[in-house]
């Protein structure tokens, strides 16, 4: 492989796109266990709202639960559509430019206040989509590489060689 030398410049939908995509392919599960409490505690809510309407009481147990499992449901698809855009603006080095140099040795990142150097190995696995290319060096921190700062070409031998080097989900 040739050197790949690329600078990024993130904005807020790249982190965007890319903690959506962490959250909803590397944890699958974990990621919607709010969602799956909301809908249970609605679902309990209009359990509870029929059987009391039949016995003819109402009480507010029962709206409570309908209530806050649809306000858990809002705050689910609220915080996914927004996790991206509050880390960009936490994380004030992304909104500096990152230089990368993929080599057959490995990784080596430059920022504002940041600079390593990693070989291939230092990753544990990579996620691979058409638009973007995540590469985690452990299950919480991951490095996005969207598609769009790329030339075709160097994007298509980038996803390869990331597909031989490193664990690929």
């Amino acid at each position: 492989m040739e050197k790949i030398e690329v600078t990024l410049q993130y904005t807020a939908q790249d982190l965007q796109h890319a903690y959506k995509l962490h959250f909803h392919k590397m944890n699958p599960f974990r990621s919607r266990v709010i969602l799956v409490l909301g809908a249970l505690l609605v679902l309990l809510g209009i359990i509870l709202v029929f059987l009391q309407s039949v016995a003819g009481m109402i009480t507010w147990i029962s709206w409570f639960f309908l209530v806050y499992g649809i306000l858990v449901v809002v705050y689910y698809y609220w915080r996914i559509n927004n996790m991206g855009k509050s880390a960009y603006k936490r994380l004030t080095e992304f909104h500096y430019p990152f230089t990368f140099t993929f080599t057959d040795e490995g990784v080596q990142s430059v920022g504002k206040t940041l600079s390593s150097k990693n070989t291939w190995d230092h990753y544990q696995v990579a996620l691979i989509r058409p638009e973007i290319i995540l590469l985690y060096p452990n299950k919480l921190r991951f490095i996005l590489l969207p598609k769009k700062y790329f030339t075709e070409g160097d994007f298509e031998v980038l996803s390869r060689v990331v597909r031989e080097k490193v664990k690929t989900k």
